[in-house]
């Protein structure tokens, strides 16, 4: 059967699994995948730096658990054909589209280029589409103007949320935020990327 789990398809999802651990992006993952009856899992690193290792049936505590139910959705919607992963986002998300991109993060919001390529899904779904946050910016001596409008906003791109987003929002409103966003890095920058370990960074936009 063509939709079986192959073994040159485990082999690839064993070491793509495997990378995350060895490049310390986490300590350890608990990695499915089924097809049918089929199902393969892998249990790789550790619980914690220096834990014991991880188990098939090991507990893990998950936060901001809307991004793993919106990745899955994601990718059923690729495997129904009705999403490509490197299709650019502007039929979806419009407001996303002829992104501009600041030439320096820490500067003004009128000195910007056009990003280099769109915003496609994979770039969504790594998060590496010129959104997030960098060190750089708790260490700055001055807010760098992304940010300042940002908070302007009440954006709330890290964080719980501001106070002034619990109060309804016009749709109108929350729609066009995006759309006058400048993004800090080009889509693909993996300078960009929202990882959680404390050796990396996240970059940032702002409208």
């Amino acid at each position: 059967m063509p939709d079986l789990l192959t073994a040159e398809g485990l082999r690839r999802f064993s070491a793509t699994a495997a990378a995350h651990v060895a490049d310390e992006t986490v300590p350890g993952l608990v990695a499915l995948v089924a097809r049918g009856d089929q199902v393969h899992v892998e249990a790789l690193g550790s619980l914690s730096v220096g834990g014991p290792p991880v188990q098939r049936d090991s507990l893990f505590r998950i936060a901001s658990i809307t991004k793993p139910v919106t990745g899955a959705a994601t990718l059923a919607l690729i495997r129904e054909g009705l999403l490509a992963l490197d299709e650019p986002v502007d039929r979806l998300l419009p407001e996303l589209a002829a992104r501009r991109v600041l030439r320096r993060m820490d500067g003004p919001l009128d000195d910007t280029g056009p990003a280099g390529r769109p915003v496609t899904v994979r770039d969504l779904l790594t998060f590496t589409f010129g959104f997030g946050v960098t060190a750089e910016m708790f260490t700055a001596e001055q807010p760098w103007p992304v940010v300042a409008q940002a908070d302007a906003l009440h954006l709330s791109t890290i964080g719980p949320p501001e106070l002034p987003v619990l109060r309804p929002t016009p749709m109108f409103e929350s729609q066009c935020a995006p759309s006058r966003a400048r993004f800090m890095l080009h889509p693909g920058d993996a300078r960009a990327t929202a990882k959680r370990s404390g050796r990396a960074a996240r970059s940032r936009t702002s409208p």
